[in-house]
């Protein structure tokens, strides 16, 4: 999966050729500098932005969801079927902590 954006002339890569698989009890933590494209990682993940490449979740590929569709995974947490109780990713950034 990859993410690009097209700011004037000129195309950002924000993610390249990125392959993450998560177990059902996994937890994840994205950890690095600024601008290295951890933002947009969870929000490919969570169905917020779309990706080149594919998104699966629950073995459904979300990365072709239209928006309605997307905000509908995102408004149900990520319950994909009924039978099952994933959740979507959620994401708690805090920049410059200081004590």
């Amino acid at each position: 999966m990859s993410k690009r954006y097209h700011v004037g002339g000129t195309t950002i890569s924000a993610l390249e050729a990125v392959n993450l698989h998560v177990d059902e009890t996994g937890f994840v933590v994205t950890l690095g500098p600024s601008s290295c494209g951890k933002t947009t990682l969870v929000n490919v993940i969570g169905a917020l932005n779309t990706p080149s490449g594919s998104i699966r979740i629950n073995g459904r590929d979300i990365s072709s969801a239209l928006r309605a569709e997307r905000f509908d995974i995102r408004r149900h947490e990520g319950r994909l079927e009924e039978t099952k109780s994933t959740r979507a990713p959620c994401t708690f950034q805090v920049s410059n902590c200081q004590s």
